[in-house]
């Protein structure tokens, strides 16, 4: 089987800024896992990209290096005629190249050349954002295409949309990466951008009712931050010895923070599509403490790797065990976990590493797509 992975070239694979660049790593450890598992695979990315598969770059370098050089307006034209430009010449080599499935990581800037493709090319889009109106709309106009396929990163992600999804696969992470600790320090972790979405605000309140440390980690880039909610719901905060200054977190300083905090804040406030900061943290032993939105429920067992809590008494999606609702909630979740012996809390550090080795590792996720790909290849 010959199988074409497409990733923007904005950034190369995998990235070299210090950024939330899911898609682009998930790239790399697809890309690499088949090969490994023995499949001929083209990477279409952008130059100096790094890959065990065949890198076609055509000589197009990554674009957002040169973000500075345009207009926002001139900036969005110039992705998009790159974005097209290798997606084009990805579909002309198709049949030079035997190629038989194509594996997208984005939506636009596709459907005009995918309708004038051989018909027998399939293509595979794993979406990986939550699916508002503009998402829906590019999802609705390839779904007109019989030779175009759906992949969710969770189930609650595709919300019974009537399009043809062929399966749902989590991301995986490399276990390897993230060392298992069974003794952590003491202190609360939040993950994830400074966006409401993402609860900080509540995740502080909680470490203050709770009169734990909260270490925040977290980026700084304009397309990351909101500043007016960073300005009225974090930074107040800022002063209270018990929150730490929110940082930029990356490589080892990242595992380490992971590792060594007693639970995981996650009190989203919008469906998340997956999280891989929740599989990131119970890959080191960690527990997670999550509102019951979007993927956290297939991703968090409640009361084995960590609890589920509602977001409100308005917004309740299932019966967990921590019955109080908001911030409330957050902190009865992290009073049962201190409340733990040595033991009990042990079981549950190493029920999350286990369940991210059962469920959320790279080679769960190859093995994920090799079927999507023989499945509508008529081979499964």
């Amino acid at each position: 089987m010959n199988i074409a992975i497409f990733i923007s070239p904005r950034h190369r694979v995998p990235p070299n800024e210090e950024k939330i660049l899911a898609p682009w790593y998930l790239a790399e450890d697809l890309v690499n896992g088949l090969v490994d598992r023995k499949k001929t695979v083209y990477l279409f990315a952008a130059k100096t990209s790094q890959t065990k598969g065949i890198l076609c770059d055509y000589g197009i370098e990554p674009t957002f290096p040169m973000k500075s050089k345009f207009s926002q307006f001139e900036y969005k034209e110039y992705v998009k005629r790159m974005d097209q430009l290798l997606f084009s010449k990805m579909v002309e080599t198709t049949q030079e190249k035997s190629i038989e499935v194509v594996h997208s990581h984005q939506l636009e800037n596709a459907y005009e050349i995918i309708r004038d493709a051989p018909p027998s090319l399939q293509f595979v889009f794993t979406l990986h954002d939550p699916l508002n109106e503009d998402k829906e709309r590019l999802i609705a106009q390839l779904n007109t295409l019989p030779n175009c396929h759906f992949v969710s990163i969770s189930d609650s992600q595709r919300q019974n949309l009537p399009y043809r999804f062929a399966a749902t696969v989590y991301n995986g992470i490399r276990i390897i990466d993230w060392s298992f600790q069974v003794n952590p320090s003491d202190y609360l972790l939040h993950m994830g951008r400074l966006v409401p979405e993402k609860g900080l605000d509540d995740a502080i309140l909680a470490a203050i009712k709770l009169n734990m440390q909260l270490e925040i980690g977290t980026d700084f880039s304009d397309s990351n931050i909101n500043k007016d909610y960073y300005k009225k719901r974090i930074e107040p905060y800022l002063k209270n010895p018990l929150i730490g200054e929110p940082g930029i977190v990356t490589g080892n300083e990242k595992k380490i923070l992971y590792k060594q905090a007693r639970a995981l804040l996650f009190p989203i406030k919008w469906e998340e599509p997956f999280g891989l900061v929740m599989t990131e943290a119970m890959a080191c032993g960690t527990p997670v403490v999550a509102y019951g939105r979007g993927s956290a429920p297939e991703v968090v067992v409640d009361g084995i790797t960590g609890f589920i809590v509602n977001e409100s008494e308005k917004e309740k999606r299932g019966n967990w065990i921590v019955k109080k609702p908001g911030v409330d909630g957050l902190v009865e979740a992290v009073e049962r976990i201190n409340a733990m012996d040595e033991r009990g809390y042990s079981a549950m550090r190493e029920a999350c590493r286990q369940h991210v080795e059962d469920y959320f590792s790279v080679k769960n996720m190859v093995i994920g797509y090799e079927k999507v790909y023989n499945m509508i290849l008529g081979r499964e």
